[in-house]
């Protein structure tokens, strides 16, 4: 049997495409989706986050390796910055 392949470098999308849940992917989507306006960050800056996070080492299957979070659902929020930057 074939070991489960290890997404270093990916977000829940592309391990949508490897294997992840579906009700995974869609819960995270929900979940910004639902936020507040006011704390949710714009959608430049979430891509420009985004495009950090996937440059970042500290990126190991859609999770951040200095604070565990989801970097997708993290990146949504206003106040949030890198955590390998603080």
């Amino acid at each position: 049997m074939e070991a489960p392949k290890f997404c270093r470098k990916c977000f829940l999308a592309e391990m949508k495409r490897q294997g992840i849940s579906e009700e995974t992917y869609r819960a995270m989507l929900e979940r910004i989706e639902e936020m507040d306006p006011e704390l949710r960050c714009t959608k430049e800056v979430y891509e420009e986050r985004l495009a950090a996070c996937k440059k970042c080492e500290y990126l190991v299957e859609a999770m951040c390796g200095q604070c565990g979070c989801f970097v997708e659902s993290r990146a949504a929020v206003k106040a949030n910055s890198c955590p390998a930057e603080e």
